[in-house]
C-alpha cells in the first residue's frame, strides 16, 4: 500500500487513491486537485500583474469562484451546493 510520503508521481497517486475508501474517493481526488490549482494561483498573478487591474482581478476571482465550486462539491458531495 502507498502511503501519502511516497507520492512522487501520477502512478503512486492513483495507487493511493485506489487503495482509499470507495466512499471518499472521489472526494479525496477533488481536494488533491483544488489544493494543486490554489498552488498555482500565485504563479497566475504573477504572469497576469502586466495586465490590466480590473482583467487582471476577474480573472483571479473567477478562478477562486471554480476551485471553491470543486471544493465545496467535494466537502458536500452534492452538485447542488451553492456559492454565494
Amino acid at each position: 500500500m502507498t502511503t501519502v510520503a511516497e507520492i512522487e508521481d501520477r502512478e503512486r497517486l492513483l495507487a493511493w487513491l485506489n487503495a482509499r475508501p470507495e466512499k471518499t474517493r472521489k472526494q479525496d481526488a477533488v481536494t488533491i486537485a483544488c489544493r494543486a490549482a490554489l498552488r498555482a494561483v500565485p504563479l497566475m498573478a504573477e504572469d497576469v500583474e502586466r495586465s490590466a487591474a480590473e482583467s487582471r482581478d476577474k480573472l483571479l476571482f473567477s478562478s477562486f469562484r471554480a476551485i471553491s465550486a470543486s471544493w465545496l462539491y467535494a466537502v458536500s458531495g452534492s452538485q447542488d451546493a451553492e456559492i454565494a
